[in-house]
């Protein structure tokens, strides 16, 4: 557990120091259709990482679910710091921050649908007791 969140937070922190870094490749490249399709970015995104996630949480061991959902927690908030260190360099919302912030934003959406499988498929076992 301790190595999931250490992972979460140097995502973060790279994510946070990359913000110059994505803004200076989003001014290069013309993502203008982009800006104009971000609800779609974001149940497109959570979708796809719930079936990723997913498919890990519904196999017999929980270990395999707990990895799938800390890694896939760390890109999710690299790409949401990411995103928002880009906003925050650019001074305005740019159409890259708002890919980035889409994209993290779905992700994050996804992992927590998830992470309620999760919780529902491997913490609410019946008892020896109840049976």
């Amino acid at each position: 557990m301790k190595l999931i969140l250490g992972a979460f937070l140097i995502a973060v922190l790279i994510g946070a120091f990359s913000g110059p870094e994505v803004h200076e490749t989003g001014s290069v490249v013309d993502l203008s259709y982009a800006s104009q399709h971000i609800g779609i970015l974001i149940l497109l995104t959570a979708a796809a990482m719930f079936l990723v996630v997913v498919f890990q949480v519904l196999r017999r061991n929980s270990k395999f679910g707990r990895w799938a959902i800390g890694f896939m927690a760390c890109v999710s908030a690299f790409f949401l710091s990411a995103g928002l260190a880009a906003f925050v360099y650019a001074g305005t919302a740019t159409s890259i921050s708002l890919m980035y912030l889409a994209v993290g934003t779905g992700g994050v959406l996804g992992v927590l649908c998830a992470w309620g499988v999760f919780l529902r498929r491997h913490l609410n076992k019946p008892r020896k007791s109840d049976a």
